[in-house]
């Protein structure tokens, strides 16, 4: 799961820059950049889904953050000022 969808909507943004500028064609190549490799990956990243709040069920069940959450009383990791 990857938070609170600000990963997802900043790959969004980031693909769209990419296709705007068509990095995703010439971008490198000769460096043994592979344009297409990074859209898939951008677009993988955008179906991971968005995180329902460790402390309400979702996550993994041996998270770190989850620990930490729960050790400062937040009601999840975006309340941390740690965190980023």
């Amino acid at each position: 799961m990857v938070g609170n969808g600000t990963l997802k909507e900043l790959t969004k943004r980031y693909e769209h820059i990419v296709r705007g500028y068509g990095v995703d064609k010439w971008g490198a190549e000769d460096q043994g950049f592979d344009g297409q490799a990074l859209m898939k990956t951008l677009r993988s990243i955008q179906n991971i889904p968005i995180c329902r709040g460790c402390l309400k069920g979702g996550g993994a069940t041996n998270c770190r953050i989850r620990a930490c959450v729960s050790s400062k009383k937040l009601a999840d990791c975006t309340e941390c000022k740690e965190f980023m």
